[in-house]
């Protein structure tokens, strides 16, 4: 048998071949991050739509918990059953913007979300104690996707909020009144969209 085994020299590879071997193996894993939080997205955006806010907003932060070995305290009162599915989108998306940022940078632990509604309004808060930070200066910076969460609000006719002081942490607001289709086109031109501290 050892007549047919055939010696095969070791091959040393070079500086270049291990760059380019190391960049495609981060390409791969970069893709398959993105698949992995595209169908994260995707069901997450499936329960939001059969189940509602509340639910979706629940496993959000139980799933960002568990992946971050963080605490996120989830509370929800007064919830509308039914809200209008641009409005109940936006407010996730802006929920999952918040939360983000707060772990990624606060420096802190444990973090807060509350849902609170009524028949005419939704109020979404997102609060930490951690680092404060500058708010124009934040603004600019294009990984904290603040500019995007006051845009998509604008588009429902909402109201965005970021209050951030030494000591105290930071609170991100997203509120929605919530109005019939005809009223919400009627004013849509006309009603303001403050960005301001301190909501």
């Amino acid at each position: 048998m050892q007549d047919w085994l055939i010696h095969v020299p070791a091959i040393k590879l070079g500086p270049r071949f291990q760059q380019v071997s190391i960049s495609i193996t981060i390409y791969v894993v970069a893709v398959l991050s993105k698949d992995v939080q595209d169908l994260s997205h995707r069901l997450h955006s499936s329960k939001l739509d059969f189940l509602g806010i509340a639910v979706a907003a629940r496993s959000f932060c139980k799933e960002l918990s568990e992946k971050q070995k963080v605490v996120v305290e989830f509370s929800h009162e007064g919830v509308p059953g039914s809200l209008p599915n641009e409005v109940s989108h936006c407010l996730f998306r802006v929920l999952q913007e918040a939360l983000q940022n707060a772990v990624t940078y606060s420096g802190v632990q444990t973090f807060r979300m509350e849902l609170r509604g009524a028949s005419s309004e939704i109020q979404l808060t997102v609060s930490d104690c951690g680092v404060d930070f500058d708010q124009q200066e934040a603004m600019n910076r294009q990984g904290l996707g603040l500019i995007s969460m006051r845009e998509r609000l604008q588009l429902v006719n909402g109201y965005f909020f970021i209050d951030s002081k030494p000591g105290f942490g930071t609170t991100v607001k997203a509120r929605n009144t919530l109005r019939s289709e005809s009223e919400s086109t009627m004013n849509a031109a006309s009603q303001p969209y403050p960005f301001a501290r301190g909501a």
